[in-house]
């Protein structure tokens, strides 16, 4: 009894305590007043789910020590998605519903769209790259194929090759060839693999082209050829050069070619499997001729008789006589080391023009001047010029065959019977001043005025020497040996053609007359 007393004084007392704070269980406001409900808040508003899955919604208050509180759950589809009393949604099918949290009035909502649900994919079971080898070029890419079973596995394939300075390969399997070698380039996912063996291959060498195929050097020139290697992408594109004779000429590993004696050899320039070639020509070195050198028919000279040569003629003149002679210039522009005369006449029975023009009117080089271009008077006994006159001559007597220069069939004969050496003007019949150097070397003066005969002299001392020569002299009649005249390509006028006498001096005789020819020609 005494203990049901002292409970009901705390009790009393616990009752009065409270009363006075102003505060009870549920911590009213300072009014004493119980916190209401004001709103309601989702931890989402908008959630996507597949098929199957759930999702524990979430929801607070505003106040957050709001009394009475007591939340329904409600879905706007249960056949897209259900909720639970506790806010546990379950998405059902496709499509959209919307979600409900209520309490007092007052509502929170989520939008909930359900999407079907992926379907389980089969592990990867096996990976193939094709093809299983392959061979590139260096710079070349090619790109693998790959194959994976069963086909709807899930994968996502890593690509790598085993050594990428030789090849690499990027996510979409194409393979770049860097170096030539050897690389194993693998496809692998889900712990399966493939690979493809990837050999890589130089570049070959196509095409090798010099700048020059034939080449005419003197004893101690030099020439660098020039290689020209095809394609440029070509991996080595190292060329060797070597020379079929290095006594001959000589080559160097940048295509120097050196000449060192007279001969030809040819130089090979090498690049992978392919070649060019160049024929090199080595001449001995020019020596400036001499009045009275020999001349041969390989073109050469040399002051003491070659007797393992064919001699041809004499030199008679030194110099350049194209700037004299401008049809000469343009035939023969490397003739300009001097002039020869031939060892025997053009005729030993002898010739005549044989040009009759009627009245006497007209002449050859009047002529040439209506027809042809670029020729010099043949009347002019100043220039030496007996290429440019026979040129003309043989000119004429084609267009004019019925009236013909008879001295142009004796040189023809001439010419098949003495072939001149390749690189000479050929054999001509000398111009009147040419006939005057004959006589007499150098001379200042009109041909038709000179006397001297010293180097004739000369000449006819050598021709004497020379088994079968024809020294320059008088017409033998047999009891006596007459002075005698050649014949000149140099024209005075219709009726007359310049003659020139043994002793040097020049006389104009008539085109009807019988004189003798002999040969001359530029080297």
């Amino acid at each position: 009894m005494k203990n049901s007393i002292v409970f009901i004084m705390c009790v009393m007392l616990a009752t009065a305590l409270t009363v006075v704070s102003g505060c009870d269980k549920n911590n009213p406001d300072d009014n004493g007043q119980q916190p209401v409900l004001e709103r309601l808040i989702m931890d989402t508003t908008d959630l996507v789910l597949e098929e199957g899955q759930t999702y524990a919604l979430e929801v607070s208050t505003v106040p957050e020590n709001a009394v009475d509180v007591e939340l329904t759950w409600k879905s706007s589809d249960s056949l897209v998605a259900t909720v639970s009393g506790t806010g546990l949604v379950t998405a059902v099918s496709e499509g959209e519903a919307v979600i409900t949290a209520a309490s007092s009035g007052i509502e929170a909502i989520c939008n909930v769209t359900v999407v079907p649900a992926e379907e389980e994919k089969p592990e990867v079971e096996t990976v193939t790259v094709t093809p299983s080898e392959t061979v590139v070029m260096i710079g070349e890419t090619v790109t693998l194929g790959v194959t994976v079973t069963p086909e709807d596995a899930d994968y996502t394939l890593a690509w790598s090759s085993s050594d990428s300075d030789i090849a690499s390969v990027d996510d979409n399997g194409t393979v770049t060839a860097l170096a030539a070698g050897e690389a194993v380039i693998t496809a692998e996912t889900g712990g399966k693999t493939g690979s493809c063996t990837v050999t890589v291959t130089p570049v070959p060498v196509e095409s090798i082209a010099l700048d020059v195929t034939a080449l005419t050097l003197e004893e101690g020139e030099s020439y660098t050829l020039t290689a020209e290697v095809m394609p440029e992408n070509a991996t080595d594109r190292t060329v060797s050069w070597s020379s079929s004779d290095e006594s001959t000429a000589t080559v160097d590993n940048t295509g120097k070619v050196t000449a060192v004696k007279a001969g030809t050899a040819t130089v090979t320039a090498q690049c992978g499997e392919v070649s060019a070639t160049c024929e090199v020509t080595v001449k001995a070195p020019v020596i400036p001729a001499n009045v009275g050198d020999y001349y041969y028919s390989d073109g050469t000279w040399s002051t003491e008789l070659d007797a393992s040569k064919e001699l041809v003629g004499l030199v008679f003149f030194t110099g350049d006589v194209t700037a004299e002679d401008p049809v000469l210039a343009q035939d023969h522009s490397d003739c300009t080391h001097g002039l020869v005369i031939s060892l025997n006449n053009a005729s030993q029975i002898g010739a005549a023009w044989q040009v009759n023009f009627g009245d006497g009117s007209t002449s050859v080089s009047d002529w040439v001047s209506a027809n042809l271009n670029g020729y010099a008077p043949m009347s002019d006994t100043y220039n030496m010029t007996g290429y440019s006159n026979t040129k003309a001559l043989e000119a004429y007597n084609s267009a004019m065959p019925e009236n013909a220069a008879g001295i142009i069939s004796d040189l023809t004969a001439f010419r098949e019977a003495h072939q001149a050496p390749a690189g000479s003007s050929g054999w001509y019949i000398p111009s009147a001043s040419e006939w005057a150097v004959i006589s007499a070397g150098d001379y200042d003066g009109d041909a038709l005025t000179l006397a001297s005969a010293v180097n004739l002299e000369l000449i006819n001392g050598m021709l004497e020497k020379i088994e079968g020569a024809d020294k320059i002299e008088g017409f033998d009649m047999g009891i006596m040996v007459l002075p005698g005249t050649f014949w000149s390509s140099t024209e005075m006028n219709a009726t007359q053609g310049a003659g020139f006498v043994t002793s040097g001096s020049m006389v104009p005789t008539g085109k009807a007359e019988i004189n003798k020819i002999r040969a001359i020609l530029a080297f």
